[in-house]
């Protein structure tokens, strides 16, 4: 559970008020304050840095845009000319480095975070910086959060009613220590000069990995993934290693400074409660493998805004809010773990070094998927239609508008999860109508009276093909 700092007996009036407090002006902080400013709340962010300069080169998913889309700051991002690449060099599975088809966008994350936080203060979030939030405290008279602040040597007070801490790795609340949920990891990062790269690279070396970007201004960004080496010089002469034994980058000798970052994959317990919560790394972090860090910051942004606002305008929903949240942040968890070891399980097939199979020890299940509609191949429809006896619908939390609520779910056994939606389409509504129309033809005509009829073919086509709607007999 979160850690309480004692409070003190006598506690003056608070020399700041809001609702909500959100610590920490990443990516997940700046679009959590925003979001809750946009659905009425009273905001203060508290961030520690005056500048967010110094931060790495970020490479992101193409899945990433339609998530800055929900997030509502796809403009600021688009203003910072991410650079769009059609491709990556290669070298994993085998000795050759090869061209693949990996779209990517690359960033500055100093300016992103920088763009994220004028977002959020344009929609009406105090931000409050240079300024360091110690440990939060309750109130014993109104059970509100008192977060002690500290700015050039003076010290003051924030009474909340709500925290949200998204300090990344170091943590505010206390509590439970956060859990490995992969290999220890550090990532080695510097700036290459003159490395003349037109394409993102990732390569797997003897006893590591390789990423590396280019930059506008003609360098090159770097991290090497190690285990853990024991002192300064050592991590220096790693990352040198390392781009020695690497046949795409062995001429990189002209670096920054390496800058040494924990890159190991972790999880807490306790990611939420009634009046707290924490958001992006400071509840988890996945391999850097899956290169998509920022967009697991912003989905646990989104979600933690709906989650937070039901809580506080909605209490009787608080159950079903804190069973969301934690159960969203479980499935990420698990999602990534899996799907970064089977990578690094498919480089071990070729190379046993020691790096690899502590990253391939203990193989989790097949990854949870995210459910979506996609052409298959053709799937035989039985003359008449029934709802298999294994599949049920049972509520379960999920959002309804900006509202977390219990909604009705599908649950089979070919799906790893029970499932709300289904191409942005109620599933229960849909499965009601199986009463009256037994019949594919029938069943499609009643639902293209809520759905294009290009959905509802593919909704019964899915449905068909894992078994959750049969032939009746």
């Amino acid at each position: 559970m979160f850690a309480l700092r004692t409070p003190r007996r006598s506690m003056p009036e608070p020399d700041l008020e809001c609702e909500v407090c959100v610590v920490g002006g990443g990516p997940s902080g700046a679009i959590l304050a925003r979001r809750l400013a946009i659905l009425g709340h009273d905001v203060c962010l508290v961030e520690r840095a005056m500048s967010c300069a110094g931060r790495p080169g970020e490479s992101l998913a193409p899945g990433v845009v339609p998530m800055l889309d929900a997030a509502g700051v796809r403009d600021a991002f688009e203003e910072l000319g991410p650079l769009r690449m059609p491709a990556a060099v290669v070298r994993w599975a085998t000795t050759e480095a090869e061209r693949v088809a990996h779209p990517a966008l690359l960033i500055e994350r100093s300016r992103l975070d920088e763009a994220l936080l004028a977002t959020a203060a344009r929609a009406g979030v105090r931000v409050l910086r240079p300024v360091t939030a110690e440990r939060p405290a309750r109130r014993d008279s109104n059970n509100r959060w008192r977060v002690p602040l500290r700015a050039d040597g003076r010290t003051c007070e924030l009474e909340a009613r709500f925290v949200c801490e998204a300090t990344g790795r170091r943590g505010l609340f206390g509590g439970d220590a956060p859990r490995r949920s992969g290999a220890r990891t550090l990532a080695l990062t510097t700036y290459a000069r003159g490395a003349k790269l037109t394409l993102p690279v990732v390569e797997a070396l003897a006893d590591g990995w390789l990423w590396a970007a280019p930059l506008p201004d003609g360098r090159a960004s770097v991290m090497v993934f190690v285990d853990e080496p024991h002192s300064l010089d050592a991590r220096d002469r790693a990352l040198r290693a390392r781009l020695a034994a690497s046949p795409i980058a062995c001429g990189w000798t002209d670096l920054a400074p390496v800058v040494v970052r924990d890159a190991t994959a972790h999880a807490r317990d306790s990611v939420v409660a009634r009046d707290a919560l924490r958001i992006g790394e400071a509840a988890f972090t996945i391999d850097p493998l899956s290169a998509q860090g920022v967009q697991a910051a912003i989905s646990t942004a989104l979600h933690a805004a709906i989650v937070v606002h039901t809580i506080l305008v909605a209490s009787a929903r608080t159950d079903a809010a804190l069973a969301f949240y934690s159960g969203r942040c479980d499935e990420s968890v698990a999602r990534h773990a899996a799907w970064s070891k089977r990578l690094y399980a498919e480089r071990a097939k070729s190379f046993n070094g020691t790096f690899w199979l502590r990253r391939t020890a203990t193989l989790v299940p097949a990854p949870i998927a995210p459910i979506a509609l996609s052409a298959g191949s053709p799937v035989a429809r039985p003359a008449a239609l029934t709802l298999a006896r294994a599949a049920t619908v049972t509520a379960i939390p999920g959002i309804i508008d900006d509202l977390v609520d219990l909604v009705p779910a599908l649950h089979h056994p070919a799906l790893d999860r029970p499932i709300a939606y289904l191409g942005g389409t109620a599933l229960a509504l849909l499965l009601e109508d199986l009463a009256y129309a037994d019949s594919p033809a029938r069943l499609i005509e009643k639902w293209s009276r809520r759905i294009p009829p290009a959905r509802a073919h593919a909704i019964l086509d899915w449905l068909i093909a894992r078994g959750v709607i049969e032939a009746a007999h």
